[in-house]
């Protein structure tokens, strides 16, 4: 078994977050609007110092 560590942030890189649902037709005019950024890390790591990866198999 393979485990993977996140390795220390040199940056914060915030990635955009667009809220509305994905369009079947005629496209939004709107669509290129972003609400707003969202970090991953402050959203999905509540302890990073036991935050680890595994890649899983099987």
């Amino acid at each position: 078994m393979e485990f993977f560590r996140p390795t220390e942030l040199r940056e914060i890189i915030p990635l955009p977050f667009f809220s509305y649902l994905v369009p079947c037709g005629f496209p939004s005019p709107a669509a290129d609007y972003i609400e707003q950024r969202i970090d991953l890390n402050e959203l999905l790591v509540s302890h990073p110092s036991s935050t680890y990866f595994v890649k899983a198999h099987g």
